[in-house]
């Protein structure tokens, strides 16, 4: 008898702590979607957002959603506004974020393949992700972000992968920031007149942060200087007017995955687009140009249609004499 008690004991806190975790997924699940909506449509009314979550199979009461909506006001800096006289929820353009975050779109798309591969256990034999591992330093990750966070001096040992040695740098951290599998340290070098500079993570081998703290407004120049960037590099660069020209196969690659948040595509031939954007043009950008299906043409400005030229070239002499024919 008293094993029975223990065990309804034991299950009444097995299912507690189950319950805990589905309505943490829940939330995190609904505040991706809502995030997303917001960002990509504005404007939403109360059916919009039912119907999201229905679509999504979140489950969700009028006091959750109204606790979501509230989360993203307080904790993702989303100004969600009610419009009383129009009825619907909305950001408005000059107050909406530059980008979406990405850390919620991974916590949408894992807990859609969890999800299915819970669902399904043969799922995992037809589903091959990108095997690629992240170069990531994941003990120095949590203490780089409590220091950009508290704005605090940090001290590191960084290697170039183009110095004989690590060398010793005293920083003014600022965020972190990922490009192709690798995170970044933003941070200005308080021994190269403060100029900012990205630190690969997985080349820190020593980290410690210092008891002085720094200007936040610091931190909030450098994140203007980022915005809109391709990369990590360049950030100096000062924004200009890009145009490209290429084909509609191209084009239709560029729709369904666009390569600036802000590109303009308009249609100049019969099978021709032109491209535009506001943008940095760095080695980065460059280097995503140059590895399309199909061939795409600097149009403006000038100056940047010289780089990347110079570019290929340079890419080419490794081929010899072979590159001409």
């Amino acid at each position: 008898m008293d094993g029975d008690v223990a065990l309804r004991g034991c299950e009444r806190i097995l299912f507690t702590d189950c319950l805990s975790s589905v309505m943490a997924i829940n939330k995190e699940k609904a505040l991706a979607v809502l995030h997303d909506a917001f960002y990509q449509r504005r404007k939403l009314r109360l059916n919009d957002i039912e119907g999201l979550m229905d679509f999504h199979q979140i489950n969700y009461s009028e006091r959750s959603l109204s606790r979501w909506i509230q989360t993203l006001r307080e904790e993702y800096d989303l100004p969600v506004q009610f419009n009383r006289r129009e009825g619907y929820f909305e950001v408005l353009e000059a107050d909406r974020p530059a980008s979406p975050t990405g850390l919620l779109k991974y916590t949408l798309d894992s807990q859609f393949l969890r999800d299915l591969l819970l669902r399904n256990k043969k799922a995992a034999a037809v589903i091959h992700p990108d095997n690629r591992a992240p170069a990531l330093n994941h003990h120095h990750f949590t203490q780089l972000v409590n220091a950009c966070l508290e704005h605090r001096l940090v001290e590191v040992r960084h290697q170039k992968f183009d110095a004989p040695a690590p060398k010793n740098y005293v920083l003014k951290p600022f965020f972190l920031k990922e490009y192709l599998y690798r995170w970044y340290l933003i941070a200005a070098d308080t021994g190269d007149g403060e100029a900012i500079k990205a630190f690969g993570l997985e080349r820190l081998q020593e980290v410690q942060l210092r008891e002085e703290r720094f200007n936040n407004q610091q931190s909030e120049a450098a994140a203007d200087q980022f915005l809109g960037l391709m990369g990590i590099t360049g950030s100096e660069i000062k924004p200009v007017d890009i145009v490209l020209r290429t084909n509609g196969l191209q084009k239709r690659f560029f729709e369904t995955l666009p390569l600036h948040p802000r590109q303009q595509l308009k249609q100049i031939g019969e099978d021709w687009w032109e491209i535009r954007f506001v943008g940095k043009p760095n080695l980065e950008l460059t280097q995503q140009l140059v590895g399309q299906l199909e061939p795409i043409e600097v149009v403006e400005p000038e100056s940047y249609k010289a780089y990347v030229i110079a570019y290929l070239k340079r890419n080419l002499g490794v081929y010899g004499a072979a590159a001409g024919k």
